[in-house]
């Protein structure tokens, strides 16, 4: 090539160089109009060209497979743009990766002993996740993922990943170390979309792990939490489950836990309730046991998933709206240390579940378990109104008593009364002073009404916001919160070796507001109580037994020998 036409070339759009590219062609355009030297001795061959090609100049760019990880690009163009020779490939909108290079498959593992899961809330990524984990939290559940149907799929977070990266980043350097898994799903969050089999999204998953991990953060999330819940439109499809949607979970944890990935669950109670045989795939059944008129509650439909998957933690709801849990100790007052221990013995045995109710499903009518190192009981902490202290605690009765344990806790006839009662001062046939409040907010942080949704790097996705309400400081006695040391007196009645894992609460930004405990305010710190009697541990460093695919991002750099 001449250097006249060199200095004349048109590119095109997606060839535009960068300015600092720019100067180095620019330099390399005067040598080659600069007088040439002729070679001497045995390099003064006839035939010899000192003049560099296009691709030799610019730099072959090596072969590899590039895709979106925004809503900003397509996977077709940014394979077309990151293969160029110079490569037009931003880094929030694309990442690459070499598909003949080693799978790196990094083996993580829970803390050993007992959990505490803090959750955080809708978007939340503060320095909060720093006390919680000080206070004994030793798994993060950050919140939450979408996975979105764009004419391929998409995922988005409500979490900004490069915040995550960064907090991640300075607990390890405070020697803070906790398992963090990333959640899917939440109240009124569109469930995953099916046009996409659970390989298909486990592949982009990781490819959007890969692109949101990052110094101190090498290894992106630990896990992935299913957290899918109904919406207060009862006409929407997200009330309901489906064959596709049960599958499509399934398929993609059994891969991600091939894979070293912790997985995990977090039915509201009534979704996997040993209390009944009842099966089916709406969320919009009446609440069992009490307040009928509430009708989001659900029929054990995440129970197909524990005969189809080996789940590390099962976070039952127990917060769930007017649960079954929440009757017997908010409306009937029994105490906690007689009721939880039941609940998990009756888990760890196993009920029966209809699933021939739902002939599409293909499952025959099979026992289902939850063993109590995957059970971690989730609870409120003081968005709610907890259960007052000193109030009288019930037993069960002798007629319950010879009952099993999945036969107490299921429903029974009651008198009319008797799902108006409540243990709450305030609330019920008898009339107490209700539950006043301090702060609108935990510490006067209230999750905001309206979140923007972000891709793996940070950058902000248009289109598909969501509006959250905001749960807190106000008269709430639907959703079961229990002071620390009634907790601590149920996990000690659990027999040795029948304990649950743990405990989960919902969620670190309202730790530490002030509640009132049935006499006066009190600051309610749920995880910093709970960890008087649990002693939690850290996550230990996570194992790599493959070499880690390198990859591919765009650098803007000529390396030395291409320039």
């Amino acid at each position: 090539m001449r250097a006249s036409s060199l200095a004349m070339l048109a590119l095109p759009a997606v060839l535009a160089i960068p300015p600092q590219l720019r100067e180095q062609v620019r330099g390399k355009e005067d040598e080659l109009t600069a007088p040439a030297v002729k070679p001497m001795g045995d390099l003064a061959r006839p035939d010899a060209d000192w003049r560099m090609t296009t691709t030799e100049f610019l730099g072959k760019a090596p072969k590899q497979e590039c895709f979106s990880i925004s809503a900003g690009a397509t996977s077709e163009w940014c394979q077309t743009n990151c293969g160029l020779e110079v490569p037009n490939c931003p880094q929030t909108l694309c990442s690459c990766e070499d598909p003949n290079a080693p799978k790196k498959v990094v083996r993580r593992k829970l803390p050993e002993g007992p959990l505490i899961v803090g959750y955080m809330n809708y978007g939340e990524c503060d320095d909060r996740v720093d006390q919680a984990i000080k206070d004994g939290v030793n798994v993060v559940i950050w919140f939450s993922l979408e996975l979105e149907n764009r004419g391929e799929p998409l995922i988005t977070s409500a979490v900004s990943p490069v915040c995550v990266q960064t907090a991640v980043q300075r607990l390890k350097e405070a020697g803070l170390n906790a398992a963090h898994l990333i959640s899917v799903g939440g109240w009124g969050v569109p469930h995953p979309d099916t046009a996409f089999s659970g390989a298909e999204w486990y592949k982009q998953f990781t490819r959007w792990n890969n692109a949101a991990s990052g110094p101190g953060f090498e290894n992106g999330f630990d896990g992935i939490d299913w957290d899918l819940e109904g919406t207060d439109d009862s006409s929407s499809d997200i009330n309901n489950f489906t064959v596709d949607k049960i599958k499509l979970i399934a398929d993609f944890s059994k891969l991600a836990k091939k894979d070293g990935f912790i997985t995990s669950i977090a039915p509201p109670q009534s979704y996997l309730d040993v209390g009944t045989s009842e099966f089916s795939m709406k969320l919009t059944h009446k609440a069992t046991h009490w307040h009928d008129e509430f009708e989001y509650a659900g029929r054990n439909a995440y129970a197909p998933w524990l005969v189809m998957h080996d789940w590390d933690i099962v976070n039952l709801q127990l917060y769930e709206s007017w649960s079954p849990a929440d009757h017997f100790l908010g409306g009937r007052s029994i105490d906690p240390a007689v009721y939880l221990p039941d609940l998990v013995a009756a888990m760890a045995k196993g009920w029966k579940v209809k699933f021939s109710q739902v002939p599409e499903l293909g499952m025959d009518d099979q026992v289902v378990k939850v063993r109590p190192d995957q059970l971690v009981i989730g609870l409120a902490n003081s968005w709610s109104n907890p259960l007052p202290i000193g109030r009288k605690l019930e037993k069960w009765s002798e007629s319950e008593k010879k009952l099993t344990e999945a036969g107490r806790l299921g429903e029974s006839k009651q008198d009319a009364h008797t799902s108006k009662l409540s243990a709450r001062p305030g609330s019920g046939e008898v009339a107490a002073p209700r539950r006043q409040t301090v702060s609108d907010c935990a510490n006067g942080n209230c999750p905001p009404s309206g979140l923007r949704r972000f891709g793996a790097r940070g950058e902000l996705i248009p289109g598909n916001g969501m509006n959250y309400r905001r749960v807190a400081g106000v008269v709430n006695e639907k959703a079961l919160a229990i002071w620390p040391a009634e907790v601590e007196k149920a996990y000690a009645a659990m027999p040795e070796g029948a304990k649950c894992r743990g405990f989960m609460f919902w969620s670190i930004s309202f730790e530490g507001n002030a509640v009132y405990d049935g006499t006066g305010f009190t600051e309610m710190w749920l995880a910093k109580g709970l960890n008087k009697f649990l002693k939690t541990q850290g996550m230990k460093e996570a194992k790599t037994i493959e070499h880690k695919a390198e990859r591919g991002k765009a650098d803007w750099r000529l390396a030395d020998t291409n320039f």
